[in-house]
């Protein structure tokens, strides 16, 4: 079966704001610049530029690139992040993280329908949804 990635796009810096992810999600970044890649000599973008990235946990990925390929960069509500927590400690830790310097859209608070849940606009203007159901008691 197919998989789904986000793949962000950044305005030169990617690599920051990857590094952000990677510390609030604790997954294993990978980054490749314009200089690093083989066609990089050919690219007319700065090579420090990020041409891929990817933060991976098992089949969970996210992707990310300072290129736009002759497109202009903007962010949008179009797209959102959706982080179905495991624990309470985490959707409280990551709500944290990514708050600071963003915008909170939904505070993290229980829910009608028994879940934890929140919306933020983090500093780099992404989108994320955090949401955590706490498992039912036999």
């Amino acid at each position: 079966m197919a998989t789904l990635n986000p793949y962000l796009k950044f305005n030169g810096n990617c690599r920051e704001a990857m590094s952000f992810y990677k510390d609030i999600l604790g997954w294993e970044l990978n980054i490749m610049t314009v200089g690093d890649s083989p066609a990089g000599d050919s690219m007319s973008a700065p090579k420090d530029s990020i041409m891929h990235s990817s933060l991976m946990q098992g089949e969970r990925v996210i992707m990310g690139s300072d290129l736009h390929w002759g497109e202009e960069h903007s962010n949008g509500n179009g797209l959102q992040i959706c982080v179905n927590c495991e624990t309470e400690e985490e959707i409280n830790k990551f709500f944290q993280k990514l708050s600071i310097d963003g915008h909170v859209l939904q505070p993290l608070m229980d829910m009608p329908w028994g879940s934890k849940f929140a919306s933020v606009i983090d500093k780099y203007g992404k989108y994320w949804i955090l949401n955590y159901d706490e498992a039912p008691t036999a």
